[in-house]
């Protein structure tokens, strides 16, 4: 599952333009017949006390869902599965680089079911001393561009390369 949610993450900043205007993403969830979908949205209103502004889409991806339907997906209770992604996603944004479209600006990323609250997903931004040591970790190569020193990082991470 996290491969899957990440290397979608991965095509979706590599793909689309955000335009400036979007200040929240939100993840969705819901339940089908046999497992879960996760999709994206981004809005151009966000309002901490009411968590309708998700309706306002004002940005979809291209390839805006991502279904689970495995056995390990499928015998998940929605709060597990909530959990999952929610974790996933954290570690993504948090190790994105700083022009990941997530981290643009103040940008808001939240998570939840459609029938059910959002969360709002904090991640811990990169200190000087995180990005010293991962740079001579030898985990990033110089001349490469922040994308791909992100995604090198996380295919790393994953056990992928």
């Amino acid at each position: 599952m996290k491969e899957t949610i990440i290397n979608w993450l991965c095509r979706i900043e590599k793909r689309e333009t955000v335009p400036n205007e979007i200040v929240a993403f939100n993840f969705g969830l819901f339940e089908q017949d046999k497992g879960y979908c996760v999709y994206l949205t981004g809005s151009k209103q966000y309002d901490a006390t009411d968590d309708d502004w998700a309706c306002n889409v004002d940005f979809e991806p291209k390839e805006k869902y991502i279904e689970f339907s495995s056995e390990e997906c499928a015998e998940m209770t929605w709060e597990d599965f909530q959990i999952s992604v929610k974790e996933i996603v954290t570690e993504y944004i948090g190790n994105a680089h700083s022009e990941s479209i997530f981290r643009i600006g103040e940008r808001v990323v939240t998570i939840g079911f459609d029938d059910g609250e959002l969360e709002k997903i904090q991640w811990k931004q990169k200190t000087d001393s995180d990005l010293q040591l991962l740079a001579s970790s030898g985990l990033e190569e110089k001349k490469t561009s922040p994308f791909r020193k992100g995604v090198k990082w996380l295919k790393q991470l994953l056990g992928m390369e």
